[in-house]
Formats: structure tokens, sequence, C-alpha cells
């Protein structure tokens, strides 16, 4: 049985979200966007115990955030672009 759910398309990203995917779209800790949603940096939400963030505020998240690219700093990528990664059922 496989337990890992994986995601070859944007648009099979579902439209609300648990942190650990939004972590791993973003490079970075579950426990990072929790901190960055207590200190209202990042639009995620907590039902129940779950922390949960939306397609849409996710993509306007990362164009906020998004980084012209020069020498010393690296770019985000957003829009039509390609990712592969699999989350844990």
């Amino acid at each position: 049985m496989n337990r890992y759910r994986q995601f070859t398309s944007w648009d099979e990203v579902p439209v609300i979200m648990p942190l650990n995917i939004a972590a791993i779209a973003l490079d970075c800790s579950v426990e990072t966007l929790k901190t960055k949603s207590r200190n209202g940096v990042f639009p995620a939400f907590k039902d129940g115990m779950v922390w949960k963030v939306s397609k849409n505020d996710l993509m306007a998240y990362i164009e906020k955030n998004k980084v012209r690219r020069t020498s010393t700093q690296s770019k985000i990528i957003t829009g039509n672009y390609k990712f592969l990664f699999r989350v844990k059922k």
C-alpha cells in the first residue's frame, strides 16, 4: 500500500491543504510556516488541531514574496512551473 500521494501538477493540489503540502512547495519546514502564521506573516489557519492554507492564499503569498534574481539571491518560481513531490497520506 502506497503511503504517499504524489502531485505532478498544481491542478492536483487540494484547494485547502495541510501545511505539510505548503511546506514542501515552499521548501521550508511546517514549524516555520506555523510560526509565520502565528505572527501574521503567512495566511494559514487552524481547523481544529490541524493547520491549513488555501491554494489561492498560498499562491498570493508566493507572488507577494517573490524575489527578483540577482547574483546573490535565489528566485521563488511561480506560475506554470512543473513540480513533483510526495506527501505522506
